[in-house]
């Protein structure tokens, strides 16, 4: 027999012992990343095997201008099965990107570029539809589908079935029972040889944290500007310097992320502000070291502070230069991503190695 049991008053003591439980989960729940703009609301992850996620969307445009702006290669959408998508919930309308959000949707595996003619993604996702499952093919907000479930649009560009598209993906990308057209393409015509290694990706994780924190360190510059002339200068840099050592360290960081730029920050979470102090000699090993494998590049940066010559720089000749290569995450749709040029004809291996990929460019989208 079924009972509702709504009917009856909640037992105070089992509702604390629920609290303590999910205590330790309060400094992911309240670190906050990003805006996610209204345009992917209502938020749901809820049957991602079997119908269009409105997250799975959300997170594939990020990680597609995560490819663009932090690797500075080319990326025309990212795609991937629905079983990756992991989060099942629907979102209250308030939901923003948090630390808690990432960690639960997205396992922290690596996510790869191939080439993939357009022709075969013109048919390759609607036949991983006919029934729900594990291979049910989920893509980003500029991927258009037309009533028939054909792709008729790319990178928000009418689809090119003669053109070749840089497609961001996972592992099982490649997996013909599920999604034949596409598996067949790699695994027959197009040779096992081009289907990339495993652990010669980009982590997920570490590239969205790498992401995020770009834009924030870039927002925190921004703030700085009081003048507006795209410099900070050494008494603009001592607004967020409270302590007034010469340096923003983690507390600091905290605090103006909270005070100028509305995001929740914990008492006892730290690893998203690192990634914040760490902006800017990751970026600058990303543009000059000639390292094969991604993963070294992500190596963990001894920084845990920033000083005024740190910022950074279009040139040496000005340090302090403001660099507008940053993702408004409020307007997704109108694609500010820095490189997003970086695409189209140019040249790319199928599953591209870092040494090859990185360019060393600035795009100004101001």
């Amino acid at each position: 027999r079924m009972v509702d049991v709504r009917q009856y008053e909640p037992d105070p003591t089992i509702q604390q012992l629920e609290r303590e439980a999910y205590r330790v989960l309060d400094p992911l729940k309240e670190t906050q990343l990003g805006v996610i703009p209204a345009v992917f609301h209502p938020l749901s992850s809820r049957g991602s095997r079997s119908e269009h996620s409105s997250m799975a969307s959300y997170l594939g445009s990020v990680l597609r201008a995560a490819t663009r702006h932090i690797l500075n290669i080319p990326c025309d959408a990212f795609i991937v099965k629905g079983g990756n998508i992991r989060g099942g919930k629907l979102y209250p309308r308030d939901q923003q990107m948090t630390l808690e959000v990432l960690l639960s949707e997205l396992s922290d595996t690596d996510m790869y570029v191939v080439e993939v003619p357009g022709s075969i993604l013109r048919v390759g996702l609607r036949e991983t539809w006919h029934q729900p499952g594990t291979g049910w093919f989920q893509y980003d907000d500029q991927v258009e589908i037309d009533d028939d479930g054909y792709v008729v649009a790319v990178d928000g560009q009418p689809l090119d079935v003669n053109r070749t598209y840089h497609i961001a993906t996972l592992l099982d990308f490649f997996r013909a029972r599920d999604g034949p057209t596409i598996g067949n393409y790699f695994k027959k015509k197009h040779h096992p040889d081009k289907i990339p290694k495993h652990g010669g990706g980009y982590p997920m994780h570490d590239l969205l944290l790498e992401h995020f924190a770009s834009n924030k360190y870039h927002g925190l510059i921004r703030a700085c500007d009081e003048d507006h002339d795209g410099h900070v200068s050494e008494k603009e840099f001592a607004l967020l310097d409270l302590n007034g050592d010469g340096h923003w360290d983690k507390e600091e960081v905290k605090m103006a992320l909270s005070r100028h730029l509305g995001l929740k920050t914990h008492v006892d979470e730290d690893r998203f502000v690192e990634y914040v102090l760490q902006v800017p000699s990751r970026r600058r090993r990303h543009m000059k070291d000639n390292i094969p494998n991604y993963h070294h590049l992500l190596l963990p940066s001894s920084a845990d502070k920033i000083a005024f010559s740190d910022l950074l720089r279009r040139d040496d000749d000005h340090p302090t230069v403001i660099e507008n290569e940053v993702v408004v995450e409020t307007n997704m749709l109108n694609e500010e991503e820095a490189g997003s040029e970086a695409k189209g004809d140019e040249a790319a291996s199928c599953a591209q190695p870092i040494v090859n990929a990185v360019e060393t460019h600035t795009t100004d989208t101001s």
